[in-house]
């Protein structure tokens, strides 16, 4: 939101350093200039020429990151750092914290999605789990920690710099692995923490032999145990020791050994050189670069997350700005707003049309003009769209639009908020107008994270049923739902429950959960009394299937569904037919006998 804001003017240029989100776009470019995938052979020469010449932009752009803009991009959201040191024999903390290769040089880290380390990891090794707390509400925590054998846990209650974390809760022997009541010594007095300011939390652990472990939990202000803490609420440093300064050198430095000068090198390569070894050479530059432009972005992120949890008002305004726009608006405004419009600098080179998607049909908004005319037509400062369709088709419109111009040389930008659901596959497609060298280049709009939301999505049932039989399916949910949140689901008939269950949130995505409930009882009471000389040889029955709303999720209307089956009322009939006797049609018939459902004759 902020790099939008940004770029659409309504954030001051000095309030978001958007440098590395720069130099990832300068690597993109870099692998673009170098044909990607498709590198011809015969001019490997100029592609490791144009992806050197990017590589130093995008190498230039990182060298002129501030360190506390790196401290901030490289801090990773959602785990904790966890750095061990091994081979250090007793069980006491103080084994490990005179150590001399304590604090500053662990034997290898890690970065655990909760505060806690592996259980029975091993024998005589020291653990020092350490990051940042963010925590959403104001109000009083309650701290734990819990371990085999020592452990201390220390806290800053104010700003997280952690020269001035203090000690609150510590295990004086054994606790075991997340026993947290074994000592009153393992729980911290109420500590008053901000939202949206960060703290720093650290954890340090001696383990001898035996059985280990180490885990901190905390109580939110609202009562609400989270033992132990889960990544959702922590941040971890850099890297091990490293101040923010030191760790954006050595982000600057692996970038020139990966990137830069191996580019350079092969530049510089003579064009009689082994084409085949260059040209491997040349794709194992771009796949490092592939995986720098996406740490590249994740650095970004947390810098610009940082940026927006600060209370300036230019950020804070910028955000509500950006938030006020549905997504369609948001990509209406980055095609139309700014001094020179994106629209306008395409149209410099190209002529541009711009088209919606709605159903299978591609619907004419602008067009630059005539390939042939001298005269352009001026770009919009609004398109007037409305993104009402209920589903997403990226396919058919897009081939439709392109096949009536089969000898431009055309490329295809598709820029979508959601994903396809409707229609002829989008991979086909796009495979055959690569057939056509047709480029197709997409931008997703919208977050990669999946929002908080609990959705029923479908019921699978029969469509009919004998009524003595019993109606079995399947709930199909999407649960993006954070674990432990309690929830019901259930199936009513006419206002009255037939099934529910209780279950709690996995944030698995998808899931089923089976039911099984009688038909007959149901229908005595929803088909009433029979009409005298009426036989009913069938009974409808319609069913809502819902689950209950769960506290944070983004949309409760998807938590429903109705589904309807028939009800068979009278048994199937057979009749087996047979000119003598056999043990085969005997057979036969006791099968059908077997089965309530049917009634069976034989002659």
């Amino acid at each position: 939101k902020l790099l939008a804001a940004r770029r659409l003017g309504w954030l001051p240029p000095e309030s978001l350093d958007t440098q590395l989100a720069e130099s990832a776009d300068a690597l993109v470019r870099a692998r673009r200039a170098a044909g990607g995938e498709n590198a011809d052979p015969a001019r490997w020469r100029e592609s490791a020429g144009a992806f050197a010449q990017e590589a130093e932009a995008a190498f230039a752009l990182l060298s002129r990151v501030k360190a506390d803009t790196g401290g901030a991009a490289l801090e990773r959201k959602g785990v904790i750092l966890r750095e061990f040191w091994t081979g250090i024999t007793g069980n006491k903390l103080a084994d490990l914290t005179k150590h001399p290769n304590f604090p500053s040089k662990p034997d290898g880290t890690s970065n655990p999605a909760s505060f806690e380390s592996p259980v029975n990891w091993g024998d005589n090794y020291g653990t020092r789990l350490r990051g940042f707390i963010h925590p959403k509400d104001s109000g009083n925590y309650t701290f734990w920690i819990s371990g085999d054998d020592q452990c201390e846990l220390w806290l800053t209650q104010e700003g997280a710099d952690p020269a001035q974390k203090k000690l609150i809760a510590k295990v004086s022997e054994i606790s075991g692995t997340r026993q947290w009541e074994a000592s009153p010594a393992q729980k911290s007095t109420p500590i008053r923490l901000t939202a949206g300011q960060k703290y720093y939390l650290e954890a340090i652990h001696k383990e001898g032999t035996g059985e280990d472990s180490v885990s901190v939990g905390w109580q939110l202000p609202d009562g609400k145990m989270e033992r132990p803490i889960p990544g959702s609420r922590l941040s971890a440093p850099a890297t091990s020791a490293e101040s923010p300064g030191k760790a954006m050198e050595s982000m600057v430095a692996r970038f020139r050994e990966e990137i830069l000068a191996p580019a350079q090198t092969l530049a510089g390569r003579p064009r009689e050189g082994d084409t085949a070894k260059n040209l491997a050479a040349l794709q194992a530059l771009l796949t490092a670069a592939g995986t720098w432009e996406r740490e590249l972005r994740d650095a970004f992120s947390n810098y610009a997350a940082r940026i927006a949890a600060t209370p300036e008002p230019a950020t804070t305004a910028a955000i509500q700005k950006v938030d006020a726009l549905p997504r369609g608006k948001r990509t209406e405004a980055m095609l139309t707003s700014g001094t020179k419009t994106l629209l306008e600098k395409i149209a410099e080179k190209h002529h541009v049309e711009v088209l919606t998607l709605n159903g299978k049909n591609a619907q004419p908004m602008w067009s630059s003009g005539s390939t042939t005319s001298d005269a352009p037509n001026p770009a919009p400062r609004a398109m007037g769209m409305d993104p009402s369709a209920t589903t997403t088709n990226l396919a058919d419109g897009l081939k439709g639009r392109i096949t009536d111009k089969e000898a431009e040389r055309i490329a295809a930008v598709l820029i979508s908020d959601g994903q396809h659901n409707e229609g002829s596959s989008p991979l086909a497609a796009a495979k055959m107008l690569g057939n056509r060298q047709i480029p197709i280049y997409s931008v997703a709009v919208g977050s990669t994270a999946l929002p908080d939301d609990l959705a029923l999505l479908q019921v699978k049932t029969p469509a009919s049923v004998f009524f003595k039989d019993r109606v079995k399916g399947e709930v199909v949910i999407k649960d993006d739902m954070p674990p432990g949140r309690p929830f019901t689901v259930k199936v009513e008939c006419a206002g009255q429950v037939v099934w529910e269950k209780r279950l709690s949130t996995e944030q698995t995505h998808l899931r089923t959960v089976p039911f099984d409930f009688p038909v007959q009882t149901l229908i005595e009471k929803v088909a009433g009394a029979k009409e005298k000389g009426v036989e009913v040889l069938n009974q409808a029955l319609t069913f809502r299937a819902s689950l209950s709303g769960v506290d944070g999720e983004k949309e409760k209307t998807n938590n429903d569904a109705d589904f309807s089956l028939h009800a068979i009322m009278q048994r199937r009939k057979v009749l087996i037919l047979d000119g003598r006797p056999r043990w085969e049609v005997r057979y036969l018939r006791n099968l059908f006998d077997r089965d309530d459902q049917w009634e069976v004759n034989a002659l």
